[in-house]
């Protein structure tokens, strides 16, 4: 991140070269578009997960602690969709590294609290709020931040008439990044909720831990891309692709290495510090882990091709997730009853293999290249590495 502070600007460089009257007229379209995409989100995942979730739930001993979790969920998502819309305006104020920063920590951070609650009251209830509450946490300080640059920066005030043609012209971008971020999290908080009804509060609580290890670690993953996103995108603007492709290669080397590094703490150090914590809850079982680890390293691969894509403006993450939804649970309800806990970052593996041929077809052509040939000293090498350590950890 130190290479490349000079793509970042100062608050008097924002000052100067930015347009702030159309900046603010873009931040507040955007806060209207994703106000109302919040909205529908709240009304058809509550509708949907309703009918979807009141059998298992008049199934539970304590209904009013499942119907309690689904609202917390339903709640909190829709509150974590709206404040995406300021996550998006500091990427697009080429802040990427501070929004980063600030989720990983808070997610790094977010561990403490889950862990009391998981070694004092870990019930159905209990466990989701926490959980939503750190998400939260997460969004809000994003919120916060780019209040904070805003007032620091800004040298005029947000509008308040809304003009429909500037509507128009942010919703084709702005309502497939709200899509993205329904479906995923649609995805996230639905899968949650499967686990906690069809296992006891023990395996739930380890699962749910063991997968918190690894969405901090995978927050961690992308640091050092994202931080470099604006050159990106500067280098593809000015059609130079050999030092783009060189670059990407670099940035996404070092991601996965690391990753493979976090992988090696949690497999060696994981249980450790849960036994030095007195925890009462521990991580999942070696397979349950291995699949985590394969399911979030092709994930990382495709967020970063995505994004990749989307610096083209070629936007294909809406049609990506969606595809990604259905397979996910379409396998879910073939494997889970024979697989337990295994199913689910074994369906989400098949789900991103599907999908895998969208990205090489729509990402690597832009860029001048095919995967093979980009990939063969980037992914394979980084994946084959994965494969030998788990082949290690399996039977060592």
């Amino acid at each position: 991140i130190k290479d490349f502070k000079h793509i970042t600007f100062t608050n008097q460089e924002v000052k100067q070269e930015v347009n702030w009257n159309e900046i603010n007229s873009l931040l507040l379209h955007m806060k209207v578009i994703f106000l109302v995409l919040s909205l529908l989100y709240l009304v058809i995942f509550g509708a949907v997960g309703y009918v979807l979730m009141k059998v298992p739930i008049h199934a539970l001993s304590n209904t009013y602690e499942g119907w309690l979790s689904f609202f917390t969920v339903l709640f909190f998502s829709s509150i974590n969709l709206y404040l995406n819309s300021y996550n998006v305006f500091l990427q697009g104020m080429k802040k990427v590294h501070l929004t980063q920063r600030v989720m990983g920590l808070c997610n790094l951070l977010g561990l403490i609290p889950i862990l009391l609650v998981l070694y004092l009251y870990p019930s159905l209830s209990n466990i989701v709020i926490i959980y939503q509450l750190v998400l939260f946490s997460s969004s809000f300080f994003v919120f916060f931040k780019a209040r904070q640059f805003h007032k620091n920066s800004a040298a005029s005030e947000i509008p308040t008439q809304i003009d429909k043609n500037v509507i128009l012209v942010v919703w084709d971008s702005a309502w497939k990044n709200g899509f993205t971020s329904v479906v995923s999290g649609g995805m996230k908080h639905l899968s949650s909720l499967l686990i906690a009804q069809w296992f006891s509060p023990s395996i739930s609580a380890s699962f749910l831990l063991t997968k918190k290890f690894f969405d901090i670690l995978e927050k961690f993953t992308v640091l050092s891309f994202t931080a470099r996103l604006p050159n990106v995108s500067f280098l593809k603007a000015q059609k130079k692709l050999g030092q783009l492709n060189l670059i990407l290669k670099q940035t996404i080397r070092m991601c996965f290495g690391v990753f493979i590094s976090g992988y090696i703490s949690i497999i060696v150090f994981g249980k450790k510090i849960l036994v030095l914590l007195d925890s009462n809850v521990l991580l999942g079982g070696t397979l349950l882990i291995i699949l985590f680890s394969f399911s979030t390293f092709i994930s990382r691969w495709s967020g970063i091709m995505l994004s990749i894509s989307n610096q083209s403006n070629n936007i294909i993450e809406h049609r990506n997730a969606l595809i990604v939804f259905f397979v996910f649970f379409g396998l879910l309800t073939l494997t889970y009853e024979k697989f337990g806990l295994l199913s689910f970052p074994f369906s989400h593996i098949l789900a991103l293999l599907v999908t895998s041929p969208l990205i090489i077809k729509n990402v690597y052509v832009p860029l001048g290249t095919e995967f093979l040939s980009f990939e063969k000293k980037v992914f394979i090498p980084c994946f084959s590495l994965l494969v030998l350590l788990n082949f290690i950890y399996y039977f060592i």
